[in-house]
């Protein structure tokens, strides 16, 4: 079975185009890079999933590390003195 790539594409251009009007912070910055970059490169939609794991699991560790409210999930460091998450 062939999987259609057309309705992935369509799908990730509205989300990109939604997300640059309604700009939310800084982890939608995370996810429109992830797209915008698995969009170029003409990534598989399994493929995608999991880019997007772990951009998502990458995120929550640098976020965690400064406000250190749950168990980190690859990387247990701390943030530096001052660190703010939407930086």
């Amino acid at each position: 079975m062939k999987i259609k790539i057309y309705p992935w594409i369509a799908t990730i251009v509205l989300i990109c185009s939604v997300s640059a009007i309604a700009r939310a912070d800084d982890v939608t910055d995370w996810n429109e890079a992830m797209l915008r970059a698995s969009l170029i490169a003409g990534t598989t939609p399994l493929a995608m999933t999991r880019n997007a794991a772990i951009v998502q699991a990458s995120v929550f560790d640098a976020v965690n590390g400064i406000e250190r409210r749950y168990t980190p999930i690859h990387v247990p460091a701390s943030a530096p003195a001052g660190a703010r998450p939407d930086r």
